[in-house]
Order: structure tokens, then C-alpha cells, then sequence
């Protein structure tokens, strides 16, 4: 008895490192991901993708991140968001930062006002 109480003991101990191993992937992930999000914001709005040799972000990111189309369309979906949701813009902050300095792209609007030439609004 007192031998298989030691087996279920270490068999948690071992469950507890491998748990906290991978909680802390998925954190290092989150944060990779909210850094990726204003990247790909920033390839759309200024049509980077395109000097890439890609037709469209999604294309570019589909290719890059070697994603499936799906979590492709949600990221892309997701970036397009942050420029008229300040919460999630500093939600990706936040999740970025730990006690860096983060400098954003700035939004498309402020880009609008320097860029010389056609916006791809105004085409």
C-alpha cells in the first residue's frame, strides 16, 4: 500500500511540472501572437504583402505562418479589428509589454494624414 501511494505521488509531482512546462508555453504563445497581430495589421494597411509577391494578408499569412485557412481568416479578422478597438489594442499591449517599450504602427487614420499619394480608400 504505502509503495503504490509513492507511485501516485511522484506520477502527480511529474503531472504538476509537465502542467506548469506547458502553461508556460501556452503563455509564451499568447504573447508571440499578440506581438503577431499588429504585424499583420500593418503588412494589410500598407499593402507590404504585396510587395511580398502575395495577392492579399491572408495569402501572405497563410504562407509565412504555414497556417490552415481558418485560423488564417481569424487572425487576419482579429488585426483588422485593433484599429477601432482601443480595449483590444491595449489588451495586445499588456500581453506584449512586460516592462518594455512597445512602439505600435500607428493606425491606418494617422497614416492616412501623412502618406503622400492614393489611399487604398480613396481609389
Amino acid at each position: 500500500m504505502i509503495e503504490r501511494e509513492r507511485c501516485t505521488a511522484e506520477r502527480m509531482h511529474r503531472a504538476n511540472e509537465v502542467d506548469q512546462r506547458m502553461a508556460a508555453l501556452v503563455k509564451q504563445k499568447n504573447r508571440v501572437m499578440a506581438e503577431m497581430i499588429p504585424l499583420v495589421h500593418e503588412i494589410e494597411c500598407d499593402r507590404l504583402f504585396s510587395a511580398l509577391g502575395e495577392t492579399s494578408v491572408t495569402n501572405y499569412m497563410r504562407k509565412r505562418a504555414c497556417w490552415e485557412k481558418s485560423k488564417t481568416e481569424k487572425v487576419v479578422a482579429l488585426a483588422r479589428k485593433i484599429e477601432h478597438l482601443p480595449h483590444l489594442r491595449e489588451a495586445l499591449h499588456a500581453a506584449t509589454s512586460r516592462g518594455r517599450r512597445r512602439t505600435w504602427p500607428p493606425s491606418r487614420q494617422l497614416r492616412r494624414r501623412t502618406r503622400s499619394g492614393p489611399t487604398r480608400h480613396s481609389r
